[in-house]
């Protein structure tokens, strides 16, 4: 049977100060129980990071940022196919209840065989993606929009993100 694990780390922004996505959620699984690799791995190596976020003026960090993405690398067999799908939040959650609006768009995501964003295929982390883990390994890329409002109350704010990883068996 395949493995499950999971790692957990916070999309956290910080209005008028420093703000970071430190917690993913991750877990593998295998789709078709006659394929049975051993476990994936996966691992939370770097947070996204949005530095200074300032109330009513957007902040992006890209997935091509080496040192503003999110980094998690995941490991399993050989050339094995997976399907990506993410968990993404909406809203980052502050200072007494205070929300915050996040988006993730078409090419905030990405994929590649080595722990270089720059070499990453983007996709979209709204839908499933899928490849192939090269040499066993690959490294998963995340950026995103914090949208903070005009009179946003300062403070750390985050939300859970949840990244699934399956064997496809092909």
């Amino acid at each position: 049977m395949g493995g499950r694990g999971a790692t957990r780390r916070t999309i956290a922004a910080l209005v008028l100060g420093w703000a970071a996505l430190p917690l993913f959620t991750t877990s593998s699984a295998v789709a078709d129980p006659t394929f049975l690799p051993p476990p994936l791995t996966i691992e939370g190596l770097q947070p996204v990071d949005f530095q200074n976020v300032w109330a009513g003026v957007n902040m992006s960090v890209s997935r091509s940022d080496p040192l503003r993405a999110g980094i998690l690398s995941i490991k399993g067999t050989g050339n094995s196919e997976v399907i990506l799908t993410f968990q993404v939040p909406s809203m980052l959650q502050g200072p007494g209840g205070a929300l915050m609006p996040i988006v993730f768009g078409p090419d905030d995501a990405g994929f590649a065989t080595v722990n270089d964003p720059t070499q990453a295929n983007g996709f979209n982390p709204l839908g499933p993606y899928i490849d192939n883990l090269h040499g066993a390994k690959a490294f998963v890329f995340l950026g995103g929009t914090v949208l903070p409002l005009l009179g946003q109350t300062a403070g750390a704010y985050q939300a859970p993100v949840t990244m699934t990883v399956v064997y496809t068996g092909n």
